[in-house]
């Protein structure tokens, strides 16, 4: 899927993947983990940002996928999106 993607009867979403960890704990060099298995689910995309740090509550990326319906395409995006883990620090 492409965000230009207008064929009849797809509805894209997206889900974002943001940092989710506590404001208490410390930010750092980031890592990405599962991109192989968010990238296996039909009708999706991955668009990771780039960002060297992670910070708390930090967009870090967004999935975005497209299906027959809203949920269809929301529950690929969700899905890839919950696939992708952070490892953050040294």
């Amino acid at each position: 899927m492409s965000g230009r993607d207008r064929r009849p009867g797809h509805v894209p979403k997206s889900s974002d993947i943001s940092v989710g960890y506590g404001p208490d704990q410390r930010g750092g060099p980031v890592h990405y983990r599962g991109v192989a298995e968010a990238l296996a689910v039909p009708e999706s995309e991955l668009l990771l940002f780039g960002k060297p740090e992670a910070r708390p509550m930090r967009r870090m990326g967004v999935a975005l996928a497209s299906g027959s319906s809203l949920a269809e395409a929301r529950g690929r995006a969700d899905t890839a999106a919950q696939a992708v883990g952070l490892e953050i620090g040294g």
